[in-house]
């Protein structure tokens, strides 16, 4: 044996005798982790129930919603402020009427007044309606719509009203009219095996499902002013 190999052998047996289980050096020992202390983060997946928000973690709250499913179902209708405004607008009595109240401001003796839209007297002018205007000759505007205040002679407003309620009642006695005439020609072409029905006779809703309450509807056009 040379002293060069039997230097290496020594060494060997040197590692040995350090280790003492006859291993390599050269493997790392394990060792075991130490345990977390109280209060230091973990790794462990999860979360702790007083993390979470109250209705969530407190259990009195939890089988009251429980109980409200089960008696209510998934979805419970509260009335909140919106619905209490709708409920103030829908009452007659106190209903706020932006236009009424602007145009009280104003009002005069001998006037009638109606809002007009900007937009539309664009397309078709005022109509004869004239814009009331400020002390500094500004076109008074209903607060928070745009839309301008008008007013004429309330008889000029009246002769107005008048001729518009003729032309609707002609208008109307023109389709009465035109429908009469259809229906003759219709009758006389089917010699008789259609029967056409005619302005004032009344149409019932027969249907089974609805048990007797069905609606009834007039034939025949007709035109009311309020």
């Amino acid at each position: 044996m040379s002293q060069a190999q039997h230097s290496v052998i020594e060494r060997a047996r040197s590692r040995t005798a350090k280790t003492g289980d006859g291993s390599s050096s050269t493997k790392k020992k394990r060792t075991a982790a130490k345990p977390a202390s109280q209060g230091e983060p973990t790794s462990k997946a999860g979360f702790r129930k007083s993390d979470l928000p109250e209705h969530y973690s407190n259990d009195e709250k939890i089988n009251q919603r429980q109980a409200d499913f089960e008696k209510n179902g998934a979805v419970t209708v509260t009335r909140d402020a919106w619905e209490g405004t709708i409920e103030h607008l829908l009452d007659d009595d106190n209903a706020p009427d932006p236009n009424k109240e602007a145009i009280d401001a104003i009002r005069q003796p001998g006037k009638a007044y109606r809002i007009l839209s900007p937009r539309v007297m664009n397309r078709r002018g005022r109509r004869g309606w004239e814009l009331e205007r400020d002390k500094d000759g500004k076109a008074i505007e209903v607060p928070g719509s745009g839309q301008l205040i008008g007013s004429r002679p309330i008889d000029d407003a009246i002769k107005r009203n008048k001729k518009f309620q003729q032309a609707s009642i002609d208008a109307v006695a023109h389709a009465h009219e035109q429908y009469d005439e259809v229906a003759d020609e219709l009758e006389h072409a089917s010699k008789g095996t259609v029967s056409i029905l005619r302005r004032g006779e009344v149409v019932t809703d027969n249907d089974p499902r609805k048990h007797g309450s069905g609606g009834a509807a007039v034939i025949g056009a007709e035109s009311s002013r309020g």
